[in-house]
């Protein structure tokens, strides 16, 4: 019985070294990129800004904006990061 006891001990040990308890794996990096936003409008030559931040100005009632897509988000043009 005392050797049974001893060994469950042993096991519990080497399970708390090979599995610690605390350990997780860290989170993934969201990865950076670019983007786009299709801009539709109904009026031609209409110009598109966002946030304040001038994007372009559509031509035929469409525009292609490109954006970096790190994290936090940032303004393309500006480099000042949005607010969620």
């Amino acid at each position: 019985m005392k050797w049974f006891a001893l060994f469950l001990m042993a096991c519990t040990l080497v399970a708390g070294i090979v599995f610690p308890a605390g350990a997780t794996t860290p989170p993934e990096q969201p990865i950076a990129g670019i983007a786009h936003y299709d801009i539709y409008t109904n009026v031609d030559a209409a110009d598109i800004s966002f946030n304040g931040v001038y994007m372009g100005r559509t031509s035929a009632g469409y525009l292609q904006v490109t954006v970096n897509t790190p994290a936090p988000p940032i303004h393309p043009g500006s480099g000042i990061p949005c607010r969620v």
